[in-house]
């Protein structure tokens, strides 16, 4: 970590590609999206390896020459306990959920953000969190504003650029394959990523929606409130 991540007090996670499958890099990035509190962090293990066990099976139901080969798995993944994994995926389900709702969110004040830089900012009217929370209400159809902005969108800060970039990314690569093997896949953008290339491409579009978020004259997103994420290889 260099000095000026020191002052700012940046939160790194990096994912590492370099002892590891790639997948095992993409669920540990799940782990902390699903769970981005300090506090949470005793649970990402448990988290983590539930998410290993059901892309195992995902992958195979849809990949059969895949699963005939063997493959690298650790065994404090394969043994844990079904009531474990059968919490940690419930967990796993709701907060994905809400940090997808914070990127509809985040994904519009990155799009005024552009515009502004664009345009100039004099020419757009400040969008407050009460009217973004007001217009995702409205446009999603859900009517509590207050839980939008209390348990979706600020409990989803530290990773919003990273839920921006996921809802982009899930929305461009799944898009050609919806159909296919749709009724077999459970969360389908845990297969969203297979390669170190797609895993880098995904971190490089989270720093670039870090920048707009950090630079928007609509909200105040300090640098040191985003977690960092990298690719080690």
């Amino acid at each position: 970590m260099n000095e000026d991540k020191k002052k700012i007090n940046v939160r790194i996670c990096e994912l590492d590609c370099r002892n590891q499958p790639i997948f095992d890099a993409y669920m540990t990035l799940m782990g902390v999206l699903a769970l981005p509190l300090e506090r949470e962090q005793d649970n990402h293990a448990n988290l983590i390896g539930s998410l290993s066990q059901l892309y195992y099976a995902n992958r195979a139901v849809n990949d059969p020459e895949w699963a005939n080969h063997y493959h690298l798995m650790k065994p404090a993944h394969v043994f844990l306990n079904d009531i474990v994994v059968k919490r940690s995926l419930l967990t796993f389900t709701r907060r994905i959920n809400d940090r997808m709702a914070a990127s509809v969110i985040g994904l519009e004040y990155i799009r005024r953000s552009i515009k502004a830089n664009a345009q100039g900012a004099e020419k757009l009217p400040r969008w407050s969190l009460n009217a973004a929370c007001q217009w995702f209400c409205e446009t999603m159809g859900n009517a509590d504003e207050q839980n939008v902005e209390g348990r979706i969108w600020r409990a989803s800060l530290p990773v919003l650029h990273m839920s921006c970039a996921l809802n982009k990314f899930v929305e461009k690569r799944m898009k050609p394959d919806r159909k296919k093997n749709a009724h077999q896949v459970e969360y389908p953008m845990l297969q969203a990523i297979s390669t170190i290339e797609q895993l880098k491409e995904l971190v490089a579009l989270s720093n670039e929606c870090a920048h707009w978020l950090i630079n928007s004259k609509d909200i105040t997103i300090g640098q040191e409130k985003l977690i960092q994420f990298s690719v080690l290889d």
